[in-house]
């Protein structure tokens, strides 16, 4: 595959997260559906990091284990009001991100590991930094579900070149 095809296809990548992480946050506010952050929100991400390994020759069953991983992780409460709680659910939502991230690193193998130590080190980032919440809720979530997708959308491609 050439450079342009794939640069092209990772942006694209660029698009799709920033409507994954519109869904995630739009299905946190009160009085929306909890369903556009639970599964259409991870759908999208799930889909996306199947559809890329497909049309970059790379897919195998692993990566039909990435839809769940992001649908439980997703399905975790995020906020809460004491830090224990906060704590708690911010290590279960990262927990489901990474697990997609393992199950890319299982099928992928081989310098995936690498990308997988980046990806659990802004999980950890993204505990810390929620916990003490410096920003208000909306764009702390996107920036928390951007961070850790975008590592996810990268497996592929990390792949494909390496």
């Amino acid at each position: 595959m050439n450079e342009m095809t794939l640069g092209t296809l990772a942006s694209a990548g660029i698009v799709v997260l920033a409507v994954h992480c519109f869904l995630w946050m739009f299905g946190g506010r009160t009085g929306t559906k909890k369903l556009w952050r639970r599964y259409v929100g991870s759908a999208v991400g799930g889909t996306y990091v199947n559809i890329m390994s497909v049309i970059t020759n790379v897919w195998g069953a692993w990566l039909l284990a990435v839809l769940p991983a992001l649908i439980i992780g997703s399905s975790m409460g995020y906020g809460g009001d004491t830090t224990g709680e906060k704590v708690i659910r911010r290590t279960l939502f990262c927990l489901g991100n990474t697990a997609a991230g393992i199950f890319c690193c299982l099928h992928f193998g081989g310098v995936c590991w690498w990308l997988f130590i980046a990806h659990v080190v802004v999980a950890v980032g993204s505990i810390i930094l929620g916990v003490k919440n410096p920003v208000h809720a909306a764009p702390e979530e996107v920036f928390v579900c951007a961070t850790l997708n975008l590592i996810l959308y990268a497996y592929p491609f990390v792949r494909v070149v390496m």
